[in-house]
C-alpha cells in the first residue's frame, strides 16, 4: 500500500514516499516521486492509486511540460495542467476499468516553487482533477495508507514542539 507524505516547513518542503508496489500477489519496488527541474523551477509529484493510470497521466504531463514549460510561472498552473491530464486519462480508461471491477483512483501531492511563486507551495490533487493548496493550518498532507505513518508523524511533530518549548 502506498504511503506518500508532503510537509510544508519554514525552509521549504519535505517529500517522503515508499517504494513498494503491489499488483495482485506480486510485490516489486519503484519510485513514486517524479521530479522535474529546469533553470527557473523545480516540481515534484508523488502519487497513490492505480499504477497504470499514474504512469499514463505522468507521461502525458511530461509531454505538456516539454511543450509549455515556460508558461508555468506559478505552481498552481502546473497543477492545473496535471489535473487536465488526470481527467484525460479518466475519460480514456474509466469504462475499461469499471468493466474490470476497478475504480479510477489517482491522488497526487505536488510541490515546488516556480518563478513567480512567493514561497514553496504544496497541493493535493484529487482523482477528479481538482486540487486544494496545503496551508499553515494543516502543513502536511498524506495520500495512500496513512494508518501507520500518521501516528508517527504526530508523535514526531509533538516531540519537535516540546523541544522548542524547553
Amino acid at each position: 500500500m502506498t504511503y506518500c507524505l508532503g510537509i510544508k516547513v519554514a525552509s521549504g518542503l519535505v517529500a517522503i514516499a515508499d517504494t513498494r508496489l503491489t499488483s495482485g500477489t506480486e510485490v516489486s519496488t519503484n519510485k513514486k516521486v517524479s521530479v522535474y527541474q529546469s533553470d527557473k523551477h523545480s516540481i515534484f509529484i508523488m502519487t497513490s492509486g492505480l499504477r497504470s493510470v499514474r504512469d499514463k497521466a505522468i507521461t502525458y504531463f511530461k509531454e505538456v511540460l516539454e511543450e509549455r514549460d515556460t508558461s508555468f510561472d506559478k505552481l498552481y498552473k502546473a497543477v492545473n495542467a496535471l489535473g487536465q491530464q488526470v481527467r484525460r486519462v479518466a475519460d480514456e480508461d474509466r469504462y475499461a476499468l469499471n468493466n474490470a471491477g476497478l475504480i479510477f483512483n489517482l491522488f497526487a501531492i505536488v510541490g515546488g516553487q516556480l518563478e513567480h511563486d512567493s514561497e514553496h507551495k504544496l497541493f493535493l490533487l484529487y482523482p477528479e482533477g481538482n486540487w486544494v493548496e496545503v496551508g499553515d493550518g494543516s502543513p502536511f498532507i498524506i495520500i495512500g495508507n496513512s494508518g501507520y505513518g500518521k501516528p508517527l508523524l504526530y508523535r514526531s511533530l509533538n516531540s519537535i514542539r516540546r523541544c522548542r518549548m524547553h
